[in-house]
C-alpha cells in the first residue's frame, strides 16, 4: 500500500487525474492497520521527480528522459 498506492495517488495528483478512488483505499488501509501510509509511503519526490509538472512527468513516462 504504502509504494504502490501512494505514489499511484501522486502521478495522479500531478498529471491533473483526482484519484479519489486510491485515496480511499490508502485511507481505509491506513486506518485498519493503524498505519499512516501516506506519510511514509513512496512519492514522486522519494524518488527523485519530485516537483515536475505535466508535461515532464510524461516525457518521462513516453521517452524515459529525465529532467
Amino acid at each position: 500500500m504504502p509504494y504502490g498506492h501512494v505514489l499511484i495517488a501522486d502521478i495522479g495528483q500531478v498529471a491533473g487525474v483526482p484519484p479519489p478512488v486510491v485515496n480511499g483505499l490508502i485511507a481505509l488501509a491506513s486506518a485498519l492497520n493503524a498505519d499512516d501510509y501516506r506519510a511514509r509511503g513512496r512519492t514522486l519526490a522519494s524518488i527523485g521527480l519530485g516537483g515536475l509538472d505535466r508535461v515532464a512527468l510524461l516525457r518521462i513516462v513516453n521517452e524515459g528522459d529525465r529532467p
